[in-house]
């Protein structure tokens, strides 16, 4: 009977310990500060400028689209953009790499000189001829994407 009874003590006093070390663990918990983390998801947009056949001159009609993307990089500062120029197939492959930098490098000096987008936000590329619309005529384009 002493065994049985030094036994249920052992039990006991080892159930006693189990019971102290949660309260601790559950008033550690208690005055844990909290933190948090918070990630900021990167929005990307893409503006498209097209242009007429064999010209990197921007319309008028295409300015709407220059002005939303230089409204949207004055209200994201630290937002840049990558612009790619394309051509359609018409024409010779050295013409058409060239007007696809010049198509790029077009609306990049709008954001610079009419818009005040500081250059160095901005980087251009041309891609030569274009093949990401299915009709040709409409890859006489440059892309714009907001980083």
């Amino acid at each position: 009977m002493e065994a049985e009874a030094a036994g249920k003590d052992r039990a006991l006093q080892n159930a006693q310990k189990t019971i102290s070390d949660l309260q601790k663990d559950l008033n550690d918990c208690k005055n844990k500060k909290v933190t948090t983390t918070t990630t900021q998801a990167v929005e990307k947009s893409e503006y498209v400028v097209i242009f007429r056949q064999s010209s990197s001159k921007v319309d008028a009609l295409q300015m709407p689209n220059i002005d939303r993307l230089a409204s949207y990089l004055k209200k994201n500062s630290s937002a840049k953009v990558s612009i790619s120029g394309y051509a359609s197939p018409e024409g010779n492959a050295k013409f058409n790499q060239k007007l696809s930098e010049k198509r790029a490098e077009a609306v990049k000096n709008i954001l610079v000189k009419e818009y005040g987008i500081s250059a160095n936000r901005i980087e251009t590329q041309g891609k030569g001829v274009g093949n990401i619309f299915g009709k040709p005529a409409y890859n006489r384009a440059s892309i714009c994407v907001t980083e």
